[in-house]
């Protein structure tokens, strides 16, 4: 049985006719389009990953696919430019959509949620995402992820593939601003990769640009070409 959402998107950067993870990407879209619309939809968004190759130019591009009840659509769009470090807002807002682990429904909220500058969701009073961008925390035992219902990331897939496994539990706000201001919180997302995420007007931390900095080098290396 199809749910009835409003749209279904998704976007990524593309470098001279590669993206990294385009193949999580494909996987994504595709399911959340069938589960929402069904199979002929599903079918048109095969398609347009299909043509992905022919119809992104060269140099830096950030494609943005597109389905509704009506159809898919595919526009080819300038990447905006890469940011190295992603600033928060001191206080996080309650997540309130209602399809959390979907990239699109309800895209008026977050933009609403973000009018300020980036903020950080809570579900439950955990930790889920920041309004564009998953997060992950360097620990003591390895990296953790949110447990909390979150739009399942393509780079926190390709991290755990290429960096290092992220496990995912619950995570609390008072230990994401620690590990914000120790240098060992991370965003993830399909146009930046890796950055450090810091409070608003706070100095970032030399060593988690840098860190940041080598993590985004890989993942811009991994890239592969267009389907």
């Amino acid at each position: 049985m199809c749910i009835s959402v409003p749209r279904i998107i998704d976007s990524f950067l593309v470098v001279d006719g590669r993206a990294t993870g385009i193949l999580t990407h494909q996987q994504r879209f595709v399911t959340a389009v069938r589960d929402s619309y069904g199979e002929t939809r599903a079918g048109e968004a095969e398609e347009l990953y299909a043509q992905l190759g022919s119809r992104v130019t060269a140099g830096r591009r950030f494609p943005r696919l597109e389905a509704t009840v009506s159809g898919v659509t595919l526009v080819d769009r300038p990447a905006p430019a890469q940011g190295t470090v992603l600033e928060v807002q001191d206080e996080p807002v309650v997540d309130e959509r209602q399809w959390p682990e979907l990239k699109g429904p309800e895209l008026n909220w977050l933009q609403d949620a973000a009018r300020d500058g980036e903020v950080v969701l809570l579900r439950g009073g955990a930790v889920a995402e920041t309004t564009t961008a998953a997060i992950v925390l360097l620990t003591e035992t390895g990296f953790v992820g949110p447990d909390a219902p979150a739009l399942r990331s393509t780079t926190r897939h390709w991290f755990s593939q290429a960096i290092g496994p992220v496990h995912s539990r619950r995570i609390e706000a008072a230990e994401l601003y620690r590990a914000m201001a120790e240098g060992r919180a991370f965003a993830l997302n399909a146009l930046h990769g890796v950055r450090p995420i810091v409070a608003a007007g706070s100095a970032p931390n030399r060593a988690a640009v840098q860190q940041a900095a080598q993590w985004r080098a890989r993942w811009l290396t991994d890239a592969e070409p267009l389907l």
